[in-house]
């Protein structure tokens, strides 16, 4: 638009070049000019930028814990605005400037029709940066586009288990001062609450939920006992309660769940999940795993595989220890209902604080929230995306309209001309109609 604004103005730098006006002058006002505008912008845009973080800390992810970052613009930023803004006036400016004042003052003075017409024809810089515009901001847009589209098949994406008809309450009672006895009596006494109340289909203990940003490993050989010169394996895992897999509705492929028979003491035991069998087991019976402790697990089960850290992630293998044989104050309690979860927290929330209210739950939510939280960088990631497109299509149409304008502008002459030739071409058409219809000059 500079350089549309300064070709316009090329008969009025030349009048002035005429009479006399140094180049260097004209150029020094016409980069007063543009520095004027772009540190008008500059301003603007530090203003919307004290808007704009004020709206990215209003945005927060579905986790249990508020996010604060110190996002205010300081003189650092101001300082970057400043010298980006002198930066675009002077580069944006200069080149519109040389160009006006690199002119024919014999034909700019004239306002010479063929002149005019030869610059036109010519593929200039207005038309490169116009078209260079359009073309990052569609690419912005396209980006945008994939980006959703993937987001919406990731969410269609069936993660094993239905997480709209779980809910979830996580406690940590060590920070209570609750002791192991305390803690096992009242984890028990708060399953047995849930499970009374109408539309509860199942409730559960689990230590790590799917889609957690907690991430629980366990450095294993495979079989029964480790060698030396052996690379552990990193699995990731849990240590889950009895009736988990009843409660998560996944599947036991093979072999038992977790019963009353796990207590401290007894032979360590664990489920994998499907994928894990059969790409560490394929086929085998009996099968055992060393931690990096050196104790022993047995595979009593395979469930089935389940979505653990993503929804876009293939079958992860998966090892879910006995919960029973071991005590763990931190827990999160799952329930399964008849209908939305959602609806069940407000009870869950009442009967924790009946059990005992000096307990604080660290969160209480949904599976489904969980699942949304997972995807939450890629769903901000679009719409910011999608917004930035948007913009840079706004201000592409702003320079195309420019361009246009412009361009009809300097055909307002010719245009003219055409509008004040068309009744003559009817007239001479009409009169050679009547000389050739002489009846219809009688009538």
């Amino acid at each position: 638009m500079f350089l549309a604004r300064a070709s316009s103005r090329r008969r009025e730098i030349a009048v002035r070049l005429a009479i006399g006006a140094g180049r260097l002058r004209i150029i020094r006002q016409l980069l007063t000019e543009s520095l004027t505008l772009s540190l008008a912008g500059g301003f603007l845009g530090f203003l919307f930028s004290l808007w704009g973080t004020r709206l990215l800390l209003a945005i927060q992810p579905p986790i249990p814990m508020s996010i604060t970052f110190d996002l205010a613009p300081d003189f650092r930023v101001f300082a970057f605005a400043l010298l980006i803004s002198v930066a675009t006036g002077v580069v944006f400016g200069m080149v519109p400037a040389l160009q006006a004042t690199r002119s024919n003052l014999a034909l700019d003075l004239k306002g010479s029709a063929h002149y005019q017409q030869k610059r036109r024809r010519r593929v200039d810089l207005r038309s490169a940066l116009v078209v260079s515009q359009v073309a990052i901001s569609l690419v912005l847009l396209i980006g945008a586009t994939l980006v959703i589209r993937s987001l919406r098949s990731a969410e269609a994406i069936d993660p094993g288990f239905d997480p709209d008809r779980l809910a979830v309450m996580t406690f940590a009672l060590d920070m209570h001062g609750y002791g192991e006895e305390r803690g096992k009596a009242f984890y028990s006494t708060l399953l047995e609450r849930p499970r009374a109340l109408p539309g509860v289909l199942a409730a559960t203990l689990s230590e790590r939920l799917p889609f957690s940003i907690n991430i629980h490993q366990s450095s294993i050989f495979i079989g029964g006992e480790s060698r030396p010169d052996e690379t552990p394996l990193s699995v990731d895992t849990t240590r889950v309660g009895i009736d988990y897999f009843a409660t998560m509705d996944v599947p036991i492929l093979e072999g038992r769940d977790f019963g009353p028979q796990e207590i401290p003491g007894s032979r360590p035991v664990a489920i994998v999940s499907d994928s894990m069998a059969r790409r560490y087991w394929p086929g085998e019976g009996g099968k055992l795993f060393t931690r990096l402790s050196g104790t022993t697990y047995e595979v009593v089960g395979v469930a089935g595989d389940y979505k653990v850290r993503t929804v876009g992630e293939d079958a992860r293998p998966f090892i879910h220890y006995s919960r029973s044989q071991g005590y763990n104050p931190f827990a999160s309690v799952v329930v399964r209902t008849e209908g939305p979860a959602i609806s069940m927290l407000g009870s869950l929330r009442r009967e924790a604080e009946q059990l005992d209210p000096s307990v604080l739950f660290m969160q209480a939510t949904t599976m489904r929230n969980e699942m949304d939280a997972s995807v939450f960088g890629v769903r901000a990631g679009a719409t910011f995306l999608g917004g930035f497109g948007l913009f840079a299509l706004f201000l592409a149409s702003v320079g195309l309209y420019g361009m246009i304008s412009y361009s009809v502008g300097e055909r307002t002459k010719e245009i003219g001309t055409r509008m004040a030739r068309e009744p003559v071409g009817r007239m001479s058409s009409d009169r050679s109609l009547v000389k050739a219809c002489p009846w219809s000059a009688s009538a």
